[in-house]
């Protein structure tokens, strides 16, 4: 069986690779020539957990090209490019609708196009009628930093058809099989719908969290005891999102958390909810600023400050609304940043008084304060002593508590869901 992904960004790389793992012989298509012939060459331009690993181990099986007519070399022809936003956050579906066309051109009459992309209630639909082709709906559910090992590991597949009382493709069929897994089958609508239903949840769930973990710092409480007991509810479970965090980052939950507040507006739905939870998140995004703001008077001393992240989670290069570009944007006029990340670059497009350090320990050097951003492994093996010989200052928030803290060592130390500590 050969299967074509379209699209060769995020999704589509880490799909193309993870099912050629499976044996299937795939053909990996995108119109940027220079990134297919960089691809041939074997340079990914993403990171993945044990992505480049698989993709040498499997390279025989893929092979990457521009020219689109080769889809109709495809018994089955995903549609996996990453969907775009604006500036507010809204979906750019036109560049979907496009690739489609184009790709329906070239494809055999039998032969189903799953869109991987996520799409908005109504889009299956409306492209289905438009060019009366054969469309699937597929709803993927990877994670940046975590996506190969969800792309292989699945819980369900959940697929959208014309009609739920429809049958899934053969090879649609057959693919899926090989995952030994559930499958939802339901019309376009529920898919596209239940794809936003799993982002909201999610969000709803970060953003309670979040808001009982601030009442934890308010009252002294250890939000550590409280969550290990949430996990213990079986009306909660032990995989409950009860860990804190920083907002909501990435891009795809405020993706739809924007469609869900857009649809509900244009049917008159009440949906305060949703407004409720990108506010949480806009607040919990600032609790390192708030923190500074509280230690020092910004308005009598420019600040040297130590940034550990810049990637709004571990193991991915993502900088898409991350809390470390947020809190030091409005930071920049009070402060200078000595910037670490073991994966992610700052663009050039921002413009902060920065400087990118490549060795961890000389990002600290006569800094006032230290903020750790994401929970790199890496950051969790630099000894607080070596910490303790290169600050100047002594301030350190760790939100999530990457760092071992002990009462010889001289901080006054932050972390999500914890009082202030204070080690004199």
């Amino acid at each position: 069986m050969r299967i074509g992904f379209v699209g060769l960004s995020h999704l589509g790389l880490v799909s193309s690779i993870g099912s050629a793992s499976k044996g299937v012989e795939i053909i990996g298509f995108d119109a940027n020539e220079s990134l297919v012939k960089s691809l041939t060459a074997g340079a990914l331009p993403i990171e993945e957990p044990g992505l480049v690993s698989m993709f040498k181990l499997n390279r025989d099986n893929i092979e990457f090209t521009s020219n689109f007519t080769r889809v109709s070399e495809c018994e089955l022809i995903y549609i996996a490019s990453d969907v775009t936003t604006d500036v507010d956050g809204y979906s750019n579906l036109g560049e979907i609708e496009d690739l489609i066309t184009s790709v329906s051109v070239f494809t055999k009459k039998e032969v189903c196009i799953v869109i991987l992309s996520q799409v908005s209630p109504g889009f299956c639909r409306k492209i289905q009628a438009k060019l009366n082709i054969n469309v699937a709906y597929q709803v993927e559910t990877l994670v940046f930093g975590n996506a190969l090992e969800r792309f292989l590991s699945p819980e369900r597949f959940i697929v959208g058809m014309l009609s739920s009382s429809n049958s899934l493709n053969r090879y649609h069929q057959k693919f899926l099989d090989l995952f030994e897994c559930q499958i939802l089958e339901m019309s376009y609508e529920s898919a596209e719908l239940a794809k936003i239903s799993i982002n909201v949840f999610l969000a709803s769930s970060i953003t309670a969290t979040n808001t009982l973990c601030e009442l934890a710092e308010k009252l002294g409480a250890d939000w550590d005891d409280i969550s290990n007991s949430l996990r213990l509810d079986r009306r909660i479970g032990s995989n409950a999102y009860v860990t804190p965090g920083l907002g909501l980052s990435g891009g795809n939950i405020e993706r739809d958390l924007r469609t869900t507040t857009k649809i509900a507006n244009g049917l008159g739905t009440e949906n305060s909810f949703i407004q409720s939870i990108e506010q949480n998140s806009r607040h919990r995004k600032l609790w390192p600023y708030r923190i500074i703001q509280d230690q020092f008077d910004l308005e009598q001393k420019m600040l040297k400050i130590a940034i550990w992240g810049l990637a709004y989670k571990k193991n991915t290069n993502s900088i898409k609304n991350s809390p470390a570009i947020i809190n030091m944007k409005i930071l920049a006029s009070s402060c200078i940043f000595n910037v670490f990340d073991p994966i992610a670059n700052l663009p050039d497009s921002v413009e902060l008084p920065a400087f990118v350090f490549s060795k961890i320990l000389d990002s600290l050097n006569d800094v006032d304060a230290l903020i750790i951003f994401n929970d790199s492994n890496i950051f969790s093996d630099v000894p607080i002593s070596e910490i303790s010989k290169r600050m100047k200052g002594n301030l350190i928030i760790d939100p999530f508590g990457m760092l071992t803290m002990n009462s010889e060592n001289r901080f006054n130390y932050f972390k999500l869901g914890k009082i202030e500590k204070k080690f004199t």
